[in-house]
């Protein structure tokens, strides 16, 4: 029910943990968005999360 509107767009949602984990994926994402600029492959880089 929490994820509804991530789902009805069509992705699967990921529940990552408490509010503080937000902190460092959202670092992540930045150096992610950095790495990809840099090497040119910005259109064509696309993350894929694996869970175990």
């Amino acid at each position: 029910m929490k994820f509804a509107v991530i789902e009805q767009c069509g992705y699967k949602a990921i529940d990552a943990g408490v509010l503080v984990v937000a902190r460092s994926l959202e670092t992540l994402s930045t150096a992610w968005v950095q790495f990809a600029v840099a090497s040119q492959l910005f259109s064509n880089l696309g993350l894929k999360v694996q869970r175990r």
